[in-house]
């Protein structure tokens, strides 16, 4: 993540575009197999990183509609994640921590693009919801 990070930062999109989804397969597979290594909790956060770099390069060059699909990507997979009683429950958990900043990524985002604020209010509900759950 920190060779994405740095590419960012360089305004090497390309670079960086290509670090973020390397990331992003590798916290696939620890989703995907949360019992093994520290996929539980490194996995989550990995995901949340990756895609919000991914969407941080669409908003560099104007891609507004793919930023937001990396956002919803990671408020969707979080919130499933975190309420689904077939997760585990370390899973779930460090899906739960994630839906902060998830949603607060997501938030930002549709406010800036003047999202309706009842979709906001709508994704906030739904992510109190989880986290009572």
């Amino acid at each position: 993540m920190q060779i994405a990070n740095a590419a960012f930062r360089r305004g090497d999109h390309e670079a960086a575009r290509e670090e973020y989804r390397r990331a992003l397969r590798i916290a696939e597979r620890l989703l995907s197999r949360p019992g093994q290594s520290n996929g539980a909790g490194a996995g989550p956060a990995s995901f949340v990183a990756s895609h919000n770099g991914l969407a941080e390069i669409a908003l560099a060059q104007g891609q507004n509609a793919l930023a937001l699909e990396h956002f919803r990507t990671v408020f969707e997979r979080m919130l499933g994640l975190a309420q689904s009683t077939s997760t585990p429950p370390a899973l779930r958990e460090a899906c739960a921590a994630q839906l902060q900043p998830a949603l607060t990524a997501l938030a930002t985002h549709m406010m800036g693009c003047g999202a309706p604020l009842r979709a906001i209010r709508c994704a906030m509900r739904r992510a109190r919801l989880a986290s009572c759950d």
